[in-house]
């Protein structure tokens, strides 16, 4: 049986600094960078920050003498804490590398490429390891444009409109960025056991805070435009929120729509993914 001294953490940084972890708080979500903020304590009182700064670390959850997790990021931010007799306290804060493209804003033009084409090119010599769920229609954009924004806001943007969505997967020595459409490319976690009372020892990880709420939200979502190769054709595409009993939320007493004109799109397949 598992026990509380069996879990412990560790970090790697390199063959040239050591460190304890004292403490940590990680943050992920989907579509959005997972955060690690590390408390840590070392017997080195001169750990050179620049030697730290935007290199791979390696973050692992132990339970026993078996690796459970790892988080796998760059240090983005390194901070020194208070000194002692024998130890010194810093800061570390690992994201992925995919915040490299928070750094950079450009105004540029791409023309005749998809959006996996374009995200890649923002990527290129950012992220090693990025892949993506193949789209019903991929298309091919005439020309798309990036204006005063940071290339992030860039990709996240054109995600959106193609209805991706992102995530990470990690490993001992490197962490992988996946973009998908569809629930069914996410990991399954399987069953997590709810503690609302914890106390003492438990034999597995468990969850013991758990929040659940509803809220009024826009549940329809319709885009038209037009082209003048065929005037009299309706270009619109609508797409209706689902319920937790599989219902669309169009058959409900209330619906609130969200409609744009002009949808920006000329082509049936240009506008289905984009009312997703």
């Amino acid at each position: 049986m598992a026990t509380q001294s069996d879990y412990r953490y560790t970090l790697n940084a390199g063959d040239k600094y050591h460190f304890d972890v004292v403490g940590f708080k990680l943050t992920e979500g989907l579509s959005e960078p997972f955060k690690l903020e590390l408390q840590l304590s070392s017997f080195d009182p001169n750990v050179s920050f620049s030697a730290l700064i935007d290199t791979p670390v390696t973050f692992t959850f132990w339970l026993g003498d078996k690796a459970v997790r790892y988080v796998n990021g760059i240090v983005t931010g390194f901070g020194l804490g208070k000194s002692g007799f024998v130890r010194t306290s810093y800061q570390m804060v690992v994201e992925p590398a995919l915040v490299r493209a928070a750094l950079q804003s450009d105004s540029r033009i791409f023309q005749h490429q998809n959006s996996e084409k374009i995200i890649r090119t923002l990527l290129q010599n950012r992220v090693d390891n990025v892949d993506f769920e193949p789209l019903p229609s991929d298309w091919e954009r005439e020309y798309c444009v990036q204006y005063r924004e940071t290339d992030l806001t860039f990709i996240e943007r054109l995600a959106a409109e193609e209805g991706w969505y992102y995530y990470f997967s990690h490993g001992e020595e490197s962490h992988a960025l996946h973009f998908g459409h569809q629930s069914t490319a996410s990991p399954i976690l399987g069953t997590l056991i709810y503690n609302a009372t914890p106390a003492g020892d438990r034999p597995a990880a468990n969850l013991w805070q758990f929040e659940y709420c509803r809220k009024v939200t826009t549940n329809q979502h319709t885009l038209r435009d037009y082209t003048f190769l065929n005037p009299n054709y309706t270009l619109e595409h609508q797409q209706s929120a689902v319920n937790s009993d599989g219902v669309s939320s169009s058959s409900s007493q209330h619906t609130y729509e969200n409609y744009d004109y002009p949808g920006r799109y000329k082509r049936d397949e240009q506008g289905r993914p984009f009312s997703r």
